[in-house]
């Protein structure tokens, strides 16, 4: 196996900033540009497929850098942060990106709305965000934004390796290669878009909290949809139609959301103590719909699952396996974490303890693969009813340390330890469809180790 190529990576920025007032409202004005073109060229992945280094069944086969284009992101912003007074202290930010994946024309309509007005293989975005800050008074301030993302497809996704199928003639078992090419050059890039309202509050110049709430979708992400690969034969007068395989291509049609809640405590110093303590608390939903088709070449009408799959391109009328909508899922948590940091100047030492606290999670997988209720039996029924509840897993905690010693002025040292308890927090469960109980280890295995980290400014000076 051999891998020849080179790897090129270009990029610029390049921005102007301007600071400015229109009466009472300072201006901190920049508007800017971004390039960046990455590719491989070259031979490529070199190896001998007869004794194919991947093994005698894989389906992987050479393939040229040179063969695939390069990538060029390009991407203009623009943003205005305003600070002033109007009714009360307030800090204005909006701006845009205008992002274009692989740009390959300019389209003059789109200046009326015509399309985008740059055209781009990956897709061509508009993303605005804005974000305001009122200061209420010295004890209090509500923090409001908005705005949205994208991001362009890796390569990776766009143009993967072909897909090689081998195939067994029935009838004269001759052995049939398939090759089919996955590329998509015009998979489009996904957004992200995100609004969040959060309050702080000051107690007493000693306690400092915080609460923020927000809400997150990501559209058109990609996902594969299935192709049915099938051969049609005819022996003796007989024609018949063969399912060889199933290869995907990827489209636009995946969603994500997410919205939660979290809470900040967090305390100044406490002198006689020389410590500080944090607490965060957040609450998290996040789900994923499904609803992207889904093919079985196997449906068990036993279960009231039928074909529903015409083959296409016969020359007879024919049905093998079904499609129907993946299933969704959806996924809660409450988690607390605390942090006790204790400082001791004279010494230069200072510590800190952390306890994360997995208060409650719970999933379910919802609108599972159709079947007939009405058909199950009885110890059926139950898997099914298993499968589609919501599961919850039971609280857990986890605690790491980390110990920091002052070396001399720009150095230190630092012992940590991450689950210094060495408790796996094992939750055993019941798997019903099978009716074996099983173990699973929510916690990462206790780890430590030593930094030692040094400035090295002071020698110059």
């Amino acid at each position: 196996l051999e891998n020849k190529g080179i790897e090129w990576t270009v990029g610029n920025r390049l921005e102007w900033n301007n600071l400015f007032f229109t009466g009472p409202y300072i201006h901190k004005f920049l508007i800017g540009s971004e390039l960046q073109y990455d590719a491989n060229t070259g031979e490529g992945v070199i190896f001998d497929t007869l004794f194919n280094y991947y093994g005698i069944d894989s389906k992987k086969r050479p393939y040229r850098f040179d063969d695939i284009p390069g990538q060029l992101l390009l991407s203009l912003y623009a943003e205005d942060k305003i600070t002033g007074n109007f009714l009360v202290d307030f800090s204005l930010m909006f701006g845009f990106r205008y992002e274009m994946y692989r740009p390959y024309q300019f389209n003059i309509k789109g200046l009326w709305g015509n399309g985008d007005l740059v055209k781009s293989h990956q897709g061509t975005y508009f993303n605005p965000r804005l974000n305001l800050l009122l200061y209420l008074s010295d004890y209090n301030q509500i923090r409001l934004s908005a705005g949205r993302t994208s991001k362009s497809p890796p390569m990776n996704q766009i143009y993967p390796e072909e897909d090689v199928f081998s195939w067994r003639n029935p009838v004269d078992s001759t052995i049939n290669y398939f090759r089919y090419n996955l590329q998509v050059p015009n998979l489009k890039g996904f957004k992200s878009t995100q609004y969040e309202i959060s309050y702080d509050h000051k107690l007493f110049n000693k306690v400092g909290t915080s609460i923020s709430a927000y809400y997150r979708e990501r559209t058109e992400q990609p996902a594969d949809l299935p192709v049915p690969v099938f051969k049609e034969l005819t022996v003796g007068g007989q024609t018949r139609v063969y399912l060889i395989d199933e290869y995907g291509l990827k489209y636009n049609v995946a969603k994500y959301y997410s919205k939660g809640l979290e809470l900040t405590i967090r305390t100044a110093k406490i002198n006689p103590l020389n410590m500080n303590f944090t607490f965060t608390g957040s609450y998290n939903l996040t789900k994923n719909p499904g609803g992207v088709q889904v093919y079985d070449p196997y449906p068990d009408q036993s279960k009231g699952q039928y074909p529903n799959y015409h083959v296409p391109d016969v020359s007879i009328d024919t049905m093998i396996g079904w499609t129907y909508n993946s299933s969704g899922r959806w996924q809660d948590q409450i988690q607390l974490n605390y942090y006790l940091q204790y400082t001791n100047e004279d010494l230069g030492l200072w510590v800190t303890l952390r306890a994360e606290q997995l208060l409650k999670e719970r999933y379910q997988y919802f609108n599972l693969e159709p079947l007939d209720y009405n058909l199950l039996s009885a110890s059926a029924l139950e898997i099914r009813r298993y499968d589609e509840s919501i599961r919850t897993k039971p609280n857990k905690w986890l605690f790491s340390i980390n110990v920091s010693k002052s070396l001399f002025k720009g150095a230190e040292v630092s012992f940590y330890v991450n689950n210094f308890l060495d408790d796996p927090a094992i939750r055993r469960y019941f798997d019903i469809s099978s009716a074996v109980e099983r173990e699973e280890s929510r916690n990462p295995e206790l780890f430590y180790g030593i930094e030692f980290s040094m400035i090295v400014d002071e020698f110059f000076k």
